[in-house]
């Protein structure tokens, strides 16, 4: 299998690569995400949460920042009908979400479940 890189966005750190292979001469294009500065944000914001000021919802307008996702697993839950995506018409699953971040805590800005 060959791999060639097509795109690479350093803003993001979204990279798309197209992989053949050359035996069938089937092409499939892959996108990946480097998740290093995310994943350390997101440790620190857990880090400094504070359980017994901070509740889930507290805040002004009772909205609390969850978690901080990137890109391509944002891309990924709208597909999957975890998070809504207007351009396909559906609303999203709450339920569903919240037993993903919680199963994917790395990407929580504050501990506990949701």
């Amino acid at each position: 299998m060959s791999e060639r890189l097509l795109d690479f966005d350093p803003l993001t750190g979204i990279s798309q690569h197209i992989e053949t292979d050359e035996m069938t001469g089937v092409s499939t294009i892959r996108t990946s995400q480097d998740m290093t500065a995310i994943l350390e944000l997101n440790r620190l914001q857990r880090a400094h949460f504070s359980s017994g000021r901070d509740k889930w919802g507290d805040g002004f307008d009772h909205r609390t920042k969850m978690a901080t996702l990137p890109l391509t697993i944002w891309e990924d839950l709208k597909k999957r009908g975890i998070l809504p995506d207007p351009s396909r018409g559906t609303p999203g699953d709450k339920k569903a979400f919240s037993r993903w971040l919680d199963e994917n805590w790395m990407f929580k800005t504050r501990e506990g479940t949701i």
